[in-house]
């Protein structure tokens, strides 16, 4: 396909690379980070619909290794974005729908923090999610970055 943009110099157009730039990856990832989790708060059955699909991709044994290399915090930042369910207050007791689903999100997230955990070689990255686990929620405005790195023990 084509892609027509207007530019500084003009109108550009370029061809599209739907493997490299439209990938069903690409699709997931940009939903989920798509303005701080926006679709956590506005559809949050979709929300854990798409992230118990990383999950099974990361834990099936055909996929596992490059999903993990792909979810791995030293090649993509989406991992680290996943922490708005965690830090997102559960909607009110009345709408039992939304809490459900809520707590399904955040059940897949810790899920995928801890098979990341589990197979992850690379000990900064590990540091890393822990890092963003255990540190304390940033407050509004913040860029998201853990408010306490992990340094490593005994050093």
């Amino acid at each position: 396909g084509y892609d027509v943009e207007p530019s500084m110099a003009g109108v550009e157009d370029s061809i599209l690379l739907p493997r490299a730039e439209y990938s069903c990856l690409t699709i997931v990832e940009r939903c989920l980070t798509y303005q701080d989790g926006l679709l956590c708060r506005t559809r949050p059955k979709l929300y854990s619909q798409m992230l118990c699909v990383l999950h099974r991709l990361a834990a099936a044994p055909a996929s596992s290794v490059p999903m993990l290399e792909f979810l791995a915090p030293r090649n993509n930042s989406l991992i680290l974005a996943l922490r708005t369910p965690l830090c997102a207050p559960l909607p009110a007791a009345d709408k039992t729908y939304e809490v459900s689903a809520a707590l399904h999100s955040v059940s897949w997230v810790l899920r995928l923090y801890a098979l990341l955990l589990l197979r992850l070689e690379h000990n900064e990255s590990a540091r890393t999610l822990l890092a963003e686990l255990l540190a304390p929620p940033a407050p509004d405005g913040a860029n998201g970055t853990p408010a306490y790195p992990l340094a490593p023990v005994g050093r």
